[in-house]
């Protein structure tokens, strides 16, 4: 067909191991104006890289702060498909592998190793990068990526642009395919057995193919190979990695951050294990005792500085520099020894910026930002590239008293190689907290100027400063308070510091538990640790969790009267701000069933006493204040009981007795005597009304009694005849 429009022609041709992609170019139209085709071919999207030659293998560059470490194979270092394809979505293949963490995990670093091959050049041509973590499920993962399943606990999609993102070389590849995910978010990870994904989104007709590579390590379960398309003819579900050529069991990834803080909670009502939708049944004036035990588990950071910083060009011996900036004037005097600074205090996380290799010009590096978000540390400049260095002693600063080689360093003269300035202030924010901060600074070239720092709650609220006068001999600043949150350093000289330390903020526990004051009432409260604070229908129960301990708070409820049959103790606990958990209890208290009965009553002659017996109980729970109340009419007045009654008309019309507590079971009688008026006439019906009252005053049963007023009895008095009697002498 002869055209002068564009003819786009693409074949796509199944295989057993994937799809060829022909894509056809049209050329500008011919003299005769025939439309020219060139067909340029692809390989076919395949289930590995080609075999290549293994490199070095770079450990972890901060072990301290390693939470799980594959590291990447030294005899397989092929990949294997791992990517979301966006043009030939039957094709995605995903591989995830798993770890287990018997405590918390405050996640920070994602290292993964990868690998492309196919027409592959950088992961940042992916148009998105996604990192999932999903529970274990009988030794697969519990969902994919696809949708299948349950979603992951943890999700992120980023672009390879963003600020937590850097990507870097593979190996052995040498492509920019390696990648590390600095989260400025940490992943809060609690105890259990997870999987790792992680996917690039990528074009496989102009961008070719990303795959993850193998470990030496055996840990856990054989990774897992899913294609939810079912392009590859392996089937759609979760399946040993295998499956797909690999020899290896375990797929290359690393886990850095700390282990977190944690608490268990073990929870007894009356010595009771608390479970979830626990209720308990309880009586008026029944005690509930409420233990709570707490296992606190202090948090593990790393105690050592470790940091991966942009590539930077090695110290060159032959240029003199002045405060970071290449000069003519003579090299500096060699620094002499400080006696100054102070020593960090046991247990600080120091920082040291001697682990990586720094340059002596600040063109040569970029501001310090994320390198040790590791270790809960963050740095800031006062505009996007602006901020302190990482610069070698060579830049001709002439101080001492620094721990060499490195320092941050600061000149608003400079420039960096992206072309912002290395100027303060300086903002240092610590992810977790801290309660003390200290580090080094000094000067030559602005020897006698001040240099300030001033420390900060997380609302921006200042919590003290502290400056000195700049000299060549490096000097401490250093700060003690609850809660900072970060620190802003200021000088207008030209300055370095070094050796930051700080000790973390101890995470803070809160046990909150709330009640209905008019249902229960705290008689009583006993702890082991911590401080507890008491407040109407409320105990707060806080800390710090600093070091290994077991805590234990016990308090007793009085379980109050009144006509309410269900309440809720509602317990809460939290951990740095964050609830962890719930555990309420429901309260049904058994209402009491009171009765009351008689034996007596019948026939009565008018003008005599006369009695009965009033009997009564409780079949229900228990209540605290019970009356019994008989009413009596004039014609049979009170006269008498037993027991007495504790409240009586003068006249004899009612009388009252309080029979205070009657638990549940529980039975009493009261012997009365009324006498009948003389005057009625028989066949008087004669009415006692008896009634049994609770705690509130409600009438709970009654009964009435009732006589009979009888004629008297008639002796008729006849004469005796006796017949054939015999009177004996």
């Amino acid at each position: 067909m002869r055209t002068g429009k564009l003819l786009i022609f693409m074949t796509i041709l199944a295989l057993t191991l994937g799809v060829w992609a022909a894509i056809a170019a049209a050329a500008p139209a011919g003299p005769d104006g025939d439309t020219r085709t060139t067909i340029v071919e692809k390989a076919p999207i395949s289930i590995s890289s080609p075999a290549r030659t293994p490199g070095k293998v770079t450990p972890a560059a901060h072990p301290e702060a390693v939470l799980w470490d594959q590291p990447l194979s030294t005899v397989n270092q092929g990949a294997y498909v791992n990517q979301e394809f966006s043009d030939f979505p039957a094709y995605s293949s995903f591989l995830a592998d798993d770890f287990t963490n018997p405590a918390p995990w405050n996640i920070t670093t994602i290292f993964v190793p990868g690998d492309g091959w196919n027409g592959f050049t950088t992961l940042f041509n992916a148009t998105a990068l996604t990192w999932q973590i999903y529970a274990d499920n009988a030794g697969v993962p519990d969902g994919d990526p696809s949708g299948g399943g349950n979603p992951p606990v943890w999700t992120l999609t980023l672009t390879p642009t963003d600020p937590q993102v850097v990507i870097g070389n593979g190996t052995p590849g040498g492509l920019p395919s390696n990648t590390t995910l600095n989260l400025a978010t940490p992943v809060n990870l609690p105890p259990g057995h997870w999987w790792l994904v992680f996917y690039p989104t990528l074009d496989f007709t102009n961008y070719g193919q990303y795959g993850r590579q193998a470990a030496d390590t055996a840990n856990g379960y054989t990774a897992q190979f899913i294609n939810p398309g079912g392009g590859f003819g392996y089937g759609t579900a979760w399946q040993a990695w295998t499956v797909i050529g690999p020899t290896q069991q375990d797929i290359a990834f690393r886990l850095e951050g700390d282990v977190a803080p944690s608490i268990v909670w073990d929870k007894t009502i009356d010595g009771v294990p608390w479970t979830p939708q626990m209720q308990i049944t309880r009586q008026t004036s029944d005690t509930i005792v409420v233990q709570e035990v707490l296992h606190l588990t202090p948090p593990m950071p790393s105690r050592e500085s470790s940091a991966v910083q942009p590539a930077a060009s090695p110290p060159r011996s032959r240029q003199v520099y002045a405060d970071g900036v290449a000069s003519d004037s003579p090299a500096p005097a060699p620094p002499q020894a400080a006696l100054t600074a102070i020593p960090p205090p046991p247990g600080a996380i120091v920082i040291s910026f001697d682990d990586v290799t720094a340059p002596c010009n600040f063109g040569d590096t970029t501001a310090l930002r994320d390198a040790y978000a590791g270790l809960g540390v963050l740095f800031m400049g006062p505009a996007v590239n602006d901020g302190g260095g990482i610069v070698n002693e060579c830049g001709g600063w002439g101080v001492s008293g620094y721990s060499p080689p490195n320092f941050l360093g600061f000149n608003q003269d400079a420039f960096f190689s992206d072309g912002g300035i290395p100027r303060p202030p300086e903002t240092i924010m610590f992810i977790n907290g801290a309660n003390y901060v200290q580090v080094n600074v000094g000067s030559c070239s602005g020897a006698g100027q001040i240099v300030t720092m001033e420390a900060f709650d997380a609302p921006g609220i200042s919590l003290g400063s502290d400056s000195l006068v700049l000299a060549c001999t490096l000097n401490t600043l250093a700060i003690t308070a609850n809660g900072i949150s970060y620190v802003v350093i200021d000088s207008p000289a030209h300055f370095v510091l070094d050796d930051l330390a700080f000790l973390p903020g101890a995470p803070a526990f809160a046990q909150i538990e709330t009640w209905n004051p008019e249902h229960l009432r705290l008689l009583d409260w006993a702890a082991t640790g911590g401080e507890v604070f008491i407040g109407v229908g409320r105990v707060e129960w806080t800390g710090e969790i600093i070091a290994p301990a077991t805590i234990t708070l016990t308090k007793w409820f009085h379980v109050e009267p009144c006509t309410w049959t269900e309440t809720v103790l509602w317990e809460e606990l939290w951990l740095d701000q964050t609830e962890l958990e719930q555990r309420p209890v429901l309260v049904n208290k058994l209402a009491p069933v009171l009765w009351i009965d008689s034996v007596g009553g019948g026939d009565v002659l008018a003008g005599e006493p006369a009695q009965f017996t009033l009997l009564f109980g409780n079949t229900g729970g228990f209540d605290n204040d019970v009356w019994i109340r008989n009413d009596f009419p004039p014609t049979a007045p009170f006269v008498s009981s037993v027991p007495p009654p504790t409240n009586v008309d003068p006249g004899g019309l009612w009388a009252e007795w309080y029979v205070a507590g009657l638990p549940q079971g529980a039975q009493g009688a009261i012997d009365v005597t009324v006498m009948i008026e003389p005057t009625l006439p028989p066949s008087t019906t004669i009415e006692i009304w008896d009634g049994i009252f609770d705690h509130t005053g409600a009438l709970r049963d009654w009964v009435i009694i009732i006589f009979h007023v009888r004629s008297p009895e008639q002796y008729i008095y006849l004469p005796v005849v006796y017949k054939n009697f015999v009177a004996h002498p």
